[in-house]
């Protein structure tokens, strides 16, 4: 299996749920975090979840502590740790997020 062309593949998908601004359905706004739902194209019974916040920091910092998974797992409340369950490169991993289901907004 080529990893890095689910990953690209998966990208695709990610902006096109992103592009399709009306299918989006708000959920609420905590801590200045709003949320989002909307129904999935690839589950039948399924969901999609995207939040939106702003952040005051360098865009640069914010990708790091976004892409490194034990940094992650700190600042990110709703993970109860983050898995990587094979180093495909330098740049791909294949990673499972855990969380406790009492954490759930």
């Amino acid at each position: 299996m080529d990893y890095n062309e689910v990953a690209e593949d998966t990208v695709k998908k990610l902006l096109h749920y992103e592009s399709v601004v009306n299918d989006w359905k708000h959920y609420k706004t905590k801590n200045g975090v709003e949320m989002s739902y909307r129904k999935s194209l690839e589950m039948d019974d399924g969901y999609v979840y995207r939040c939106e916040y702003i952040l005051d920091a360098p865009i640069d910092r914010v990708v790091h502590l976004s892409i490194d998974s034990d940094k992650q797992a700190q600042w990110n409340t709703g993970l109860d740790k983050i898995e990587v369950i094979e180093k495909i490169d330098e740049e791909t991993d294949i990673e499972r997020s855990l969380r406790d289901r009492k954490s759930v907004v």
